[in-house]
């Protein structure tokens, strides 16, 4: 589609600034546009590939009114993918979810296009097609083969992605970086709290489980035996030990 909206616009050497769809109207000539005859989109887009010069078509590319849409909705997918999971079984989950989404896509229709020929796409056009479809399948059909792993600034961690993957996430730099550091911080800190709560209790369990069989077994209980039987590192077992001895 992208293609051929550029031909067409090359073909009759349309003005790229302009931002409505070519249609016919009650008062053109029926062989002005297609010579009356009926097209598919393959047979269209390959007379419009041999009637138009490859140069001038290649100057249209860039101006095609449908790439702004694929390339937008690449990257609010690529967002969406990585967010998800913190939304869903939340109160209002969905709604919450549906505002980022268009938070960030409205961000980004104005950062990578500001300087195309055409400008941005219109705000009713990103929330009617992008943010609609992307908010309502990711929430509630996307379950993708490998979960997209989120940071603790809660963007997706470009650090573990794919290099396709990561081309589509932009980078936090500088001011940008600092501030969303600064106002992520209590969450991330409140998270990072609460996953070692956890991680220190499945320890703890591990340790009690192997101490009561050592016991069992009678032998001799030190931390490198009970590290080795918990399956945790010595340090954490000895850190233990002298804890229960206390």
């Amino acid at each position: 589609m992208r293609e051929v909206d550029a031909l067409l616009r090359a073909y009759f050497g349309a003005d790229p600034a302009y931002n409505g769809l070519l249609g016919r109207n009650p008062l053109a000539h029926p062989y002005l546009i297609g010579g009356g005859k009926l097209w598919d989109l393959p047979g269209l887009l390959e007379e419009l590939r041999e009637l138009t010069p490859r140069r001038r078509a290649l100057a249209y590319l860039d101006t095609a009114t449908y790439g702004r849409n694929c390339t937008l909705f690449d990257h609010v997918r690529a967002f969406a993918y990585g967010v998800v999971a913190m939304y869903r079984g939340k109160p209002n989950g969905f709604e919450l979810f549906r505002q980022a989404v268009a938070h960030e896509a409205h961000r980004l229709n104005r950062e990578l296009f500001r300087d195309h020929p055409q400008g941005p796409l219109p705000w009713k056009e990103v929330e009617a097609t992008i943010v609609k479809s992307v908010s309502k399948w990711t929430f509630y059909r996307y379950r993708g083969t490998k979960v997209w792993p989120v940071s603790g600034t809660g963007r997706p961690d470009r650090s573990r992605l794919s290099p396709a993957a990561r081309a589509l996430v932009e980078p936090l730099e500088g001011e940008k970086l600092e501030s969303h550091l600064e106002a992520t911080r209590p969450k991330r800190m409140a998270n990072l709290e609460a996953a070692n709560r956890k991680r220190r209790g499945k320890a703890e369990e591990a340790l009690v489980e192997a101490l009561r069989r050592l016991q069992a077994r009678g032998e001799r209980v030190t931390p490198t035996a009970l590290a080795r039987e918990a399956g945790v590192h010595r340090n954490t077992a000895s850190r233990w030990l002298k804890r229960m001895r206390s």
